[in-house]
């Protein structure tokens, strides 16, 4: 078994934590003969250990910036506002910030990986999105990357799905790929340290991100009622030619 104290727990009924840091099981009140007899071989003094704090939930919410931008939405990429000053007070300058992707409807069941390194760890590879995995983790940088103040009149981006040249590399798991598909999507950023996540915002607005449906309506238009023809070059922008 990959997990035995997780098949112990299951077959005694009892509950247990795993702290990933100290890597090592505590079990809860009352457990089973067997699972007291594990205990006392690891030499686990009872109820010693308990489950990590959860991140701080910023009260901010992910979004496409508001300003008109060329390739804003495109088929498979779309833009974010950066979070600049969102994570001044609750991360260090040297935490690492991901990006979370996933679609609207398997937000709700993603968990934080527990520790800084498993973000890029194969199970959340951009890959298997979305066959194998509901999300993926992308972008990653430093709190350094997300300056405070900005500067005023500035815009700061993301562009998410940018990366073409890693999209079926299995050596990139955090890749920056094209999205598969139209969504909707929904992300967030989280904050970790060396203990593991510390912050994290709210997830975006559910109907915030959709790609292709929205635009194949508008082309349509487009093409309809003029000569002129749209295409997508290298840069992942949408420009009309003759």
């Amino acid at each position: 078994l990959d997990n035995p104290f997780q098949r112990l727990s299951t077959l005694s009924g009892k509950s247990f934590c795993l702290i990933s840091n100290l890597n090592f099981p505590c079990f809860s009140l009352n457990p089973s003969p067997l699972a007291l007899s594990l205990q006392s071989l690891m030499k686990v003094p009872p109820h010693t250990c308990s489950l990590p704090a959860p991140p701080a939930l910023l009260p901010y919410v992910p979004h496409v910036p508001t300003t008109a931008l060329p390739g804003k939405l495109t088929a498979t990429t779309f833009a974010l506002e950066r979070p600049c000053c969102i994570f001044d007070h609750q991360a260090n300058a040297s935490d690492a910030v991901w990006l979370v992707v996933a679609f609207a409807n398997a937000s709700d069941t993603f968990r934080n990986p527990p520790s800084r390194a498993d973000p890029g760890s194969p199970g959340r590879a951009y890959q298997l999105f979305p066959d194998s995995t509901s999300a993926y983790m992308t972008l990653n940088t430093t709190l350094l990357n997300y300056p405070c103040p900005k500067t005023d009149g500035e815009i700061t981006v993301l562009r998410v799905g940018s990366e073409t040249s890693c999209q079926r590399d299995n050596t990139r798991p955090t890749c920056n790929g094209p999205l598969p598909g139209p969504g909707p999507y929904r992300v967030k950023f989280v904050a970790w340290n060396d203990s593991g996540p510390v912050a994290e915002t709210s997830w975006s607005d559910a109907a915030m991100i959709a790609l292709t449906s929205i635009l194949t309506i508008l082309f349509a238009t487009l093409l309809a009622v003029s000569p002129l023809c749209p295409t997508r070059s290298h840069d992942g922008y949408w420009h009309v030619t003759g």
